[in-house]
């Protein structure tokens, strides 16, 4: 397992937190949560954006430039 370093600060927030949580039973749970669902949603984000991309940028090129080509694009 690996650690981390946060500031002590940070670390009293979490414990605070977690301390009157009923869900988690440690402050390494908690974050470990938080992370998780910080970690998924950007992991999602990323996915979605790659597949909203209908075409790739080399493929929105030939397009234009047969576009071009055909007279519909300057």
């Amino acid at each position: 397992m690996a650690q981390l370093n946060i500031p002590d600060e940070l670390k009293e927030k979490l414990d605070k937190i977690a301390g009157d949580s009923d869900e988690f039973s440690s402050t390494d749970d908690y974050v470990t949560y938080v992370l998780k669902q910080i970690a998924d949603k950007k992991l999602k984000s990323a996915e979605d954006e790659k597949q909203s991309e209908v075409y790739s940028k080399e493929d929105e090129a030939k397009i234009k430039e047969r576009l071009k080509n055909l007279g519909y694009l300057d």
